[in-house]
């Protein structure tokens, strides 16, 4: 990160993080508190292609039309329908023989959308923090435990999540390794 004239340093250093499996192995990326404007960019750019909302609306439209619903309650029994949490489980069953192609399809635009958000948070971190050498594909043979514990780390960071650090400073983190990891 630039040198910035602070009046007052940041309270909390980052710290060295292992994310990882004994199976996958180990790596070191460095824990900061917070997402920089250029990791919540990439990701948000690389999650924008998101079509889960599209095919929902068109999906309770259909409800709302074929059932005669306002548009909230078509929403929420499309909702239960898609979560698999109905309150009314023949209404649902003859929601999903009725519209099965269209439940089918905004179920699996949610799995790929989940994946597509993992791979791009996990990347970004692995770009940004660890190697800006890295290619996507280079990502797809990391092996899952790592984009696992990436996702996770990225949503910390997202979340403004500083116990780690807390902690870390609390038991006197080793600041050598951390200034090795800036150097890299």
């Amino acid at each position: 990160m630039a040198k910035l004239p602070f009046v007052v340093e940041p309270r909390l250093k980052p710290i060295v993080e292992l994310v990882g499996s004994e199976d996958s192995g180990k790596i070191e990326i460095q824990r900061r508190g917070f997402l920089s404007a250029g990791e919540k960019a990439f990701v948000s750019n690389g999650t924008q292609d998101d079509s889960v909302s599209e095919l929902m609306l068109g999906l309770v439209r259909k409800v709302c039309s074929k059932y005669k619903l306002d548009i909230k309650d078509a929403y929420e029994v499309t909702a239960q329908v898609i979560s698999g949490t109905p309150e009314d489980e023949q209404f649902a069953e003859e929601i999903r023989r009725e519209f099965s192609d269209e439940v089918t399809a905004v179920i699996t635009a949610a799995i790929n959308s989940s994946a597509r958000t993992s791979f791009v948070k996990a990347f970004c971190l692995l770009l940004y923090r660890v190697n800006a050498e890295l290619t996507a594909e280079d990502v797809m043979e990391v092996h899952p435990d790592i984009i696992e514990g990436l996702v996770a780390l990225y949503d910390d960071e997202e979340m403004k999540s500083v116990q780690r650090l807390v902690d870390a400073h609390d038991n006197g983190a080793d600041e050598q390794v951390i200034e090795d990891i800036e150097k890299k």
